[in-house]
């Protein structure tokens, strides 16, 4: 997987030229705070209906951005009940950098059960904040229903270089009230 911190202070001196040297990275400030950012699936629940062969696509989400300048993460999903479109096909870069005058740069790899993806700013000016998309995965079916489909794991990158876990939104296990319901046997 490539590391989101080395990719952030890849991105930053990215086409820079002209030093002679390699850069010298300096720590000038201390970075935003996304402990409150919450990375999400969406596109599941807006499918209708499951059949063999059906092609939909899932969505991951970074909500309450303050400060980022890269991001890595991996999606799992079941591959005895889905798999990934044709390379060409399957992935595409969100949104969340769209900002940036200078662009970025995102890498994806796929592996059995595993879509990793990272993702970086190009220079130093800009930061991503608000709420933006880090890539859409599109998936073809293979039986009648999806499986789950989530965000094992991930990291958010600061202007900083400071690399903090992704907050991800799961389903609940639990109901949060326990009630009876009138159809409890008695």
């Amino acid at each position: 997987m490539v590391n989101s911190i080395d990719l952030g202070f890849v991105t930053k001196n990215f086409g820079n030229d002209g030093f002679g040297a390699p850069p010298v990275f300096k720590m000038i400030t201390s970075g935003g705070d996304n402990t409150s950012a919450i990375a999400k699936i969406e596109g599941i629940e807006e499918v209708e209906a499951w059949w063999p062969g059906r092609v939909f696509e899932v969505t991951a989400r970074l909500e309450d951005m303050t400060d980022v300048a890269a991001f890595g993460l991996q999606l799992t999903y079941d591959p005895e009940k889905v798999k990934p479109l044709a390379a060409d096909q399957a992935i595409a870069q969100g949104d969340v950098f769209d900002g940036n005058g200078a662009g970025s740069l995102f890498f994806h790899r796929f592996e059995t059960g595993v879509v990793e993806v990272a993702s970086g700013r190009i220079g130093s000016d800009w930061s991503a904040s608000g709420d933006g998309n880090l890539a859409t995965v599109r998936f073809m079916a293979l039986v009648d229903e999806p499986g789950v489909i989530e965000i094992a794991n991930g990291v958010v990158v600061n202007s900083a270089h400071f690399g903090i876990p992704m907050t991800v939104e799961k389903a609940p296990a639990l109901p949060s009230v326990a009630a009876l319901h009138q159809n409890y046997p008695n």
